[in-house]
């Protein structure tokens, strides 16, 4: 539901923030690196620095919401 909303753009912002903050719980619950050794590590490593990175988009659209062809900008 929350990529739905990402795309139309109504309730981005709420959306993004709430997803920022899942990925965030996941990415450390699920892609702790530093309690591995070897290509495990590497491997787990990237996808917690590639979910960082998808925070960071979220976070971009919290700041500055969906943009002025969203669905949400002219319904609300």
């Amino acid at each position: 539901m929350g990529t739905a909303c990402l795309v139309t753009g109504f309730k981005a912002r709420q959306a993004a923030a709430m997803m920022c903050v899942y990925l965030g719980i996941v990415s450390v619950e699920l892609h702790d690196f530093w309690n591995l050794t070897g290509m495990a590590a590497g491997t787990n490593e990237t996808h917690f620095f590639k979910n960082l990175g998808m925070m960071g988009g979220l976070l971009m659209i919290v700041a500055y919401g969906p943009g002025r062809w969203s669905v949400g900008r002219r319904v609300g």
